[in-house]
């Protein structure tokens, strides 16, 4: 069934039921327009009807409704509706496959992860999503639920856009793994142990979730007394160990200011003692400037610029 609108000449015919595309529905998609110049149905066609449903979903549309946006858009013509008095609008869809939501997500996590080595496992299927049919393929788009990729469960939100405005968001789970190339020790070692430089080896080890601060380095675990009995092939981290100042309070330092490729050295004093990477307070000799400083060595300290 139809209903017919006339207007000036103009014959408006609305379907029972019409597919719009986008997120607003044009006259043009839910009318046949006739007895004008085709400029004017042109026009007449790009009408705004209001939202289109989302899909799932259909919207009724009343002739009175569709008289009232032609008047708002060319006022002082005449016109009478006839016909049928509703027509049924559902949207036109397509489909975003739940394969590239989880790719999407996947690569947000590994991007985030930067240098780090990181292996994902989805924890539950994703299934494909709806949504309008725009003018443009949808845009489907990925952030972190936390401020760091880290061992354990991580979440990712997903949101998929059609023409600029959102359409649906998905929460997508995964299985995070973090790798790390540290050093590591090589055997089990006692509490009161000092850790020797045979004592040690480079490892590929996963980066447990609820690590706080880096793993030490060799320099840094050279000479240092095991704190607890330590078991061997994980990071050694600074609660681990007891580590021997290398530089004492008040101790004469010279500190190297780096910046790029730019070196400069200068005395200074140490206002804090520290161990091997370590940061501490110094003050330069000459201004009586103070910085922080990381400890390199008994006598050497290193300021990156911009670090």
């Amino acid at each position: 069934m139809l209903c017919a609108l006339f207007l000036d000449g103009a014959s408006i015919v609305l379907s029972k039921d019409a597919i719009v595309s986008g997120n607003a529905i044009e006259l043009g998609e839910v009318a046949v327009i006739s007895g004008v110049e085709p400029g004017v149905i042109a026009n007449l066609e790009a009408v705004d009807l209001g939202y289109s449903p989302s899909p799932g979903y259909s919207r009724l549309l009343f002739a009175e409704r569709v008289a009232q946006a032609v008047e708002l858009a060319y006022p002082g013509l005449d016109f009478t509706v006839t016909g049928s008095p509703t027509c049924k609008v559902e949207p036109a869809t397509r489909t975003v496959e739940g394969s590239r939501i989880v790719q999407v997500a996947r690569d947000a996590l590994t991007t985030a992860a930067r240098d780090a080595r990181v292996t994902v496992s989805l924890l539950e299927a994703v299934a494909d999503v709806k949504v309008p049919l725009g003018a443009d393929e949808p845009v489907v788009r990925a952030a972190l639920n936390a401020s760091q990729v880290t061992s354990g469960v991580q979440s990712v939100s997903v949101r998929i856009e059609v023409d600029g405005r959102p359409q649906a968001t998905r929460q997508v789970q995964f299985r995070v793994q973090v790798w790390q190339t540290v050093d590591v020790l090589n055997r089990s070692v006692r509490a009161g142990d000092v850790i020797t430089p045979d004592m040690i080896e480079q490892r590929e080890v996963i980066v447990p979730g609820h690590q706080r601060g880096g793993a030490l380095t060799r320099s840094m675990l050279v000479g240092a007394a095991a704190a607890r009995n330590l078991e061997p092939g994980r990071a050694i981290l600074e609660v681990d160990v007891h580590r021997p100042l290398a530089v004492e309070a008040q101790a004469s330092v010279l500190v190297e200011v780096r910046s790029g490729a730019i070196r400069a050295r200068a005395a200074a004093v140490a206002l804090q003692g520290g161990a091997i990477g370590e940061r501490i307070r110094i003050r330069v000799v000459d201004s009586q400037h103070e910085m922080t400083a990381v400890v390199q060595s008994r006598s050497l300290v290193i300021v990156e610029l911009g670090g």
